[in-house]
This record gives structure tokens, sequence and C-alpha cells, in this order.
């Protein structure tokens, strides 16, 4: 569990370690500097949004909480999401949003790459394969090697390497999504990962089939 305080200062941490990250020349390409970030990517916090999958007019909503290098988070992507997806989702019965959790240079590294495209297809496919993969990514020491692993990844997605340097290089996009997800976590409360927001009533990790009696039990309400 996280109390706010502990956010905080993991999100000092974060931002801190994530420059250090930068500064130290563990970048597969040098092409934009870390003191200047790329002028054409998003530097506007309105850029920042939601990445959603479904119809938006969809009656229920899942919003989760989630950190790439959160493990519990991984098996839920690994082993649950695809059939919330499959049988909610595709049907036109729920929409999915996923909001990340920074608790480490690499999550954030992660998010700055998944939505270097900013669209939601990309968004969700990159992320996929990041949580598929977390255990080969998570085991090695080395920062270089680790990113190695974030670009072979976004390079099977069609990413350019310099589309993927100029994103994770972005100081200014870095800062405003740690204090895009400061804002979310403390209105929604935050605590823990992964979490869930179904049609606004939070709730912790969870089997699919926990999962789908609530969204069961949400679908069977009276349309509003």
């Amino acid at each position: 569990m996280l109390n706010m305080s502990c956010i905080l200062y993991s999100l000092r941490q974060v931002r801190a370690s994530f420059i250090v990250l930068l500064l130290s020349g563990c970048l597969i390409s040098h092409s934009v500097s870390a003191n200047s970030p790329d002028t054409n990517a998003s530097t506007n916090n309105d850029i920042i949004s939601d990445m959603t999958i479904g119809d938006a007019s969809a009656p229920v909503s899942i919003i989760e909480y989630a950190s790439f290098t959160c493990s519990h988070c991984a098996t839920f992507h690994n082993l649950v999401f695809d059939k919330v997806k499959s049988k909610y989702v595709d049907s036109g019965k729920a929409k999915f949003t996923f909001r990340e959790v920074y608790f480490d240079k690499f999550g954030l590294a992660g998010s700055l790459i998944a939505r270097c495209e900013q669209n939601s297809e990309f968004f969700f496919k990159y992320s996929g394969q990041l949580f598929e993969q977390q255990r080969a990514w998570m085991k090695t020491k080395n920062e270089a090697e680790l990113l190695t692993y974030f670009q072979n990844i976004a390079k099977e997605q069609g990413m350019s390497e310099e589309t993927f340097s100029s994103c994770l290089n972005n100081n200014i996009n870095a800062d405003q999504l740690l204090n895009w997800y400061q804002t979310n976590a403390e209105r929604d409360e935050i605590k823990s990962t992964p979490a869930f927001l179904i049609n606004g009533k939070k709730y912790s990790n969870m089997s699919f089939e926990a999962m789908a009696e609530i969204i069961e039990s949400e679908l069977a309400k009276p349309a509003r």
C-alpha cells in the first residue's frame, strides 16, 4: 500500500532518476540532447490524454491504474486483460482506459515510448509487449541493455530509432506525465497497483471471473 506522501516522494525520486538516466549516456541514440527536448513532441498538458479502447458510449467504463514495472500488473495483462477485451470491450459493452503509475524511471521511460505515437492502438500493443516481456527486461541491471529491450519492442511495432530517441529524450513531456499522474492518483486515491475504477467504483487486483461478475452486474442495471 502507498499513502499519498509516499507517492509524492516517489515522484521526486522518479523525476530525478529519469534525468540521471538521460544524462548517463544510456540512450540508444544521442540525436536529441537531454537538455533540448524535441520541439515536435507534445509539450502541452492538454495533449496528454487517456489511452482508451472500446466504444466511447459503452455502458461500462473500466479504468486501470498500473505500472509497467509492477509484477501484479503484468500478471493481470498477461492472464486477464485479453479475456476482458474479447468479451466486453470488442463487443461494445465496455471501454477500457489505461492510466500509468510511475514508481521508477523505467516505468516512465516505457510510458514515454508507449505514448509516442499519440494513439491508443500503438499504446496498447506496446504496453502489452512490455508486460509480456517484463520478466526478461526486469532481470537486467544494465540500463543500456534494458532500454535496448524497449527499443526492440518499439521497432517491432514499426517505430524508427529516431522517433524512439526523440520521445525518450523529451524531458518536458516526462515532467508533464508525472504531474498528470499525480493529479489522477490524488483525485482517485490510488494507493496500490493494479487498481481499477469500474463505473466509478474502485477495486483492487482481481481475476477475470471477479471482474466479469462486476461488469455483468453493471450491465444489468437500468440504463441511465
